[in-house]
């Protein structure tokens, strides 16, 4: 009986271990390309507590305010390009210095009611292993 509770334990911490070791190397895994879809994905969801993992605490501190309600304020602006406009998101290349990174994209925004494509070099830092946009008051990523 001892054999067996001490076998399941062992079973037991042994799973919670492979376990938590997947889900910390998830976050750390992602591309920059990956984190900014993310994030837009995020965006387009109207979750913007979720969004406000990938951007910089250096917009928090700039701006004064949390990262949840300047996401919310940022997506109600009147800004046309900014990252609420954007209707879809297309990754073309990353390059990685270190904890710099620029994503290459082809975005298609729809700011007056005429869709518009064009690419754009979209700069990111990783902060806390997880990669990060810093925006501007009006919802642009700052280059």
């Amino acid at each position: 009986m001892v054999i067996i509770k001490t076998r399941s334990i062992i079973f037991f911490a042994a799973c919670l271990i492979i376990c938590l070791t997947g889900c910390n190397n998830s976050s750390s895994s992602n591309s920059p390309g990956q984190t900014l879809l993310l994030f837009w994905g995020k965006m387009q969801e109207g979750n913007y507590t979720q969004a406000a993992q990938y951007v910089s605490s250096q917009t928090a501190v700039e701006y004064q305010t949390d990262i949840p309600s300047f996401l919310t304020l940022m997506s109600k602006g009147g800004n046309p390009d900014n990252i609420s406009r954007w209707t879809s998101v297309k990754v073309i290349s990353e390059q990685i210095d270190g904890t710099k990174a620029v994503v290459k994209v082809k975005i298609t925004a729809k700011p007056d009611g005429k869709e518009t494509t064009y690419d754009s070099e979209i700069p990111m830092s990783k902060e806390d292993d997880i990669w990060k946009l810093r925006l501007t008051s009006r919802g642009y990523v700052i280059q």
